[in-house]
């Protein structure tokens, strides 16, 4: 668990992991920055990214914004392990 978008992409040099949750309201930079930040990583930042947002997100909203899914506050393991899957 990291507290800001620089600490995510930090992370993910050092390691890789297996899924990444973002959230798009973080301290240093917004969701979708960091995660273009990751995009860039090459074979790291391949990993599957989920948007977390306490707001709705309208269909292929997080899609746009080039996530690869996104899960609703507060995370719930059904829907966190559904949207996974997809």
């Amino acid at each position: 668990i990291v507290g800001s978008g620089p600490e995510a992409v930090a992370a993910l040099m050092r390691r890789p992991f297996d899924a990444v949750l973002l959230d798009l309201t973080l301290p240093g930079m917004h969701g979708a920055a960091a995660l273009k930040e990751i995009r860039a990583l090459g074979p790291r930042g391949a990993v599957p990214v989920l948007a977390v947002t306490a707001r709705v997100l309208k269909d292929g909203e997080a899609a746009a914004l080039g996530f690869d899914g996104h899960v609703p506050k507060p995370i719930d393991a059904r829907t966190l392990y559904r949207a996974l899957m997809e």
